[in-house]
């Protein structure tokens, strides 16, 4: 063709994944991936901006950082929210964004539950009203944080 190139694009699948999909397609001539619906990053990759644009503050742990929750979703119906860090992933700390993605697709089937162990901050700021020695008041911002860990367990769904 004239005036253009062609550009292929080199894609490698794990030769596990492609047996775990193929002996689905043979079990019941379809496959069917389990969903969570939340988007982890690991919080080494994210910058200020990335916080400030979800409205969370940067956290004092490092790890999967929860960056998005689908409404209605089987994470946000156990209580995932954004902001929280994934310490333990079913049992296990994630190494990675893929170990987790690639457990739930081909490792998972809808209805299975995972276990999650998450680190949450909650920040907030008390105002209070005070004054000065010539009797002018003024309000004072103290900055509070709170921290917790919880164990929560996600019933995960098939994508619709």
């Amino acid at each position: 063709f004239r005036g253009g190139f062609a550009t292929t694009i080199p894609a490698a699948i794990p030769i596990d994944d492609v047996k775990t999909v193929l002996r689905n397609l043979k079990k019941s001539g379809y496959v069917e991936h389990a969903y969570a619906g939340w988007k982890l990053y690991p919080t080494s990759d994210l910058n200020p901006l990335n916080y400030k644009e979800r409205g969370v503050e940067p956290p004092e742990r490092d790890g999967l950082m929860v960056y998005e929750i689908k409404p209605g979703s089987p994470a946000a119906k156990a209580g995932v929210k954004v902001g929280d860090i994934v310490l333990e992933y079913d049992g296990r700390v994630p190494q990675n964004l893929n170990e987790v993605a690639r457990d739930i697709l081909f490792e998972r089937q809808p209805g299975d539950e995972v276990t999650v162990r998450v680190y949450r901050e909650k920040h907030w700021t008390d105002e209070k009203v005070k004054y000065d020695a010539r009797g002018y008041s003024f309000i004072e911002r103290v900055p509070r944080m709170e921290k917790e860990e919880l164990v929560l367990k996600i019933k995960l769904e098939k994508k619709e």
